[in-house]
């Protein structure tokens, strides 16, 4: 084929991997490194010049998000080469007619589309603000082909903890503004080389660098929620041992246990250490299934102390009694607004012992949930994991009524 045009690395890379026959092919990357021009001149590319008809789904979590960002692009691709007209490009229904190929548009919350018809290709853009592991998961299984994906790396998401970027059939393709450095003007390298500078003395600019600069894994200092956190090979000896937090959860969400100290600072915030005891789905409370293991059997073989205060949440009363049946000292917290209990992790610095990944990881990816202007809203954006996060939050709900150090 006679391709011609302007192309990155990442282009090529992209087609690479789609020829090779990957079955996920995702994009993680800076801002304007070309990830998701790349992937429409790729899609074109596939259905311009393929003789064999092919239905191209791209998707964004809404459809004004859609339009202004990737549609807008594409639009813009085509222009560029020549190519576009009002006759291939069908506004009403959202589509293109490209060679023998149909690529259509739409938004995840279309839930008629997302559960609809199949498609050969599917390109996922920015899954993580917005479309659902469900969505992705219903418009996976309708896919015959390949699925593409990008996004800047401000957070662990679903891809990261379902194993789906390490599937022995997903190519990952790791991108900065350096790999498009040619197609960039000088204000906007002038843009980057302030950034960094700035990255040197702001933890703000050091984590909108990582992300938006080097394309790493960080979540943003603006969005973030949680401070900073680091790991502990040990609990000092100093540390005082206070009540141990439970969120009760079976499937999908997993019962979550933490132990938890304090080591007073006289000049200085308190520390907090937490460990992780159990990350676990499907756990029943004391099932006396011999085939099941079950949170009371998993306590017990663990070593825990039955006196030590367990602090649960209050929404579950049978399985609280259940516990205290089995011997356990626990005891409800009445819950109070996610909003105002996660100011209380700010009165602490909190560290992990190591080993404690799944609660670390939450507490490191919590973000505040930002409107579809990117404005950053006061509370924290849903479905994310905050099960370890939420059994701390009850431990320091309840201080100074069920103990104090």
């Amino acid at each position: 084929m006679n391709i011609r045009g302007n192309y990155t690395r990442i282009f090529k890379e992209n087609l690479k991997a789609y020829n090779e026959g990957y079955r996920i092919i995702g994009h993680k990357g800076s801002s304007r490194s070309s990830k998701s021009w790349s992937i429409l001149q790729g899609l074109d590319t596939i259905a311009r010049y393929s003789p064999k008809s092919r239905i191209i789904s791209i998707v964004s979590q809404t459809f004004p998000h859609l339009k202004a960002g990737v549609i807008r692009d594409y639009i813009k691709y085509l222009t560029q080469m020549g190519w576009y007209s009002d006759k291939m490009h069908n506004k009403s229904d959202h589509f293109f007619n490209v060679g023998n190929s149909i690529i259509e548009y739409f938004s995840s919350d279309n839930a008629d589309k997302v559960h609809g018809p199949a498609r050969d290709i599917l390109y996922l853009n920015e899954p993580n603000k917005g479309i659902s592991f469900d969505s992705w998961n219903q418009m996976s299984i309708r896919t015959n082909e390949c699925i593409f994906f990008d996004y800047n790396p401000s957070g662990i998401f679903y891809i990261h903890k379902e194993g789906i970027i390490t599937d022995i059939d997903c190519k990952m393709i790791h991108s900065t503004w350096k790999d498009n450095i040619k197609n960039l003007s000088k204000a906007q390298l002038n843009e980057f080389a302030k950034n960094k500078k700035k990255s040197e003395n702001s933890d703000y600019w050091r984590y909108w660098w990582k992300v938006y600069g080097e394309g790493e894994d960080a979540v943003l200092l603006e969005e973030r929620i949680m401070p900073f956190i680091d790991y502990v090979d040990e609990i000092p000896s100093e540390a005082i041992r206070i009540p141990t937090g439970l969120d009760f959860g079976f499937s999908p969400d997993p019962t979550s246990v933490s132990n938890h100290w304090i080591r007073k600072n006289e000049n200085d915030l308190d520390d907090l250490y937490l460990e992780e005891v159990i990350y676990e789905t499907r756990l029943s409370i004391n099932t006396k299934s011999p085939e099941r293991k079950n949170l009371v059997q998993k306590l017990e073989e663990s070593g825990f102390n039955k006196s030590t205060l367990i602090i649960a949440e209050c929404a579950d009363p049978r399985s609280i009694e259940e516990m205290r049946r089995a011997g356990f000292n626990i005891e409800a917290v009445r819950k109070e607004s996610i909003e105002n209990s996660i100011k209380l992790f700010h009165d602490y610095n909190i560290h992990f012992l190591k080993g404690s990944d799944n609660i670390y990881d939450e507490f490191d990816n919590y973000k505040y949930k930002s409107d579809r202007d990117g404005i950053i809203l006061g509370i924290p954006s849903p479905g994310q994991q905050d099960h370890g996060i939420d059994n701390t939050r009850y431990i320091l709900m309840s201080r100074n009524k069920r103990w104090s150090v």
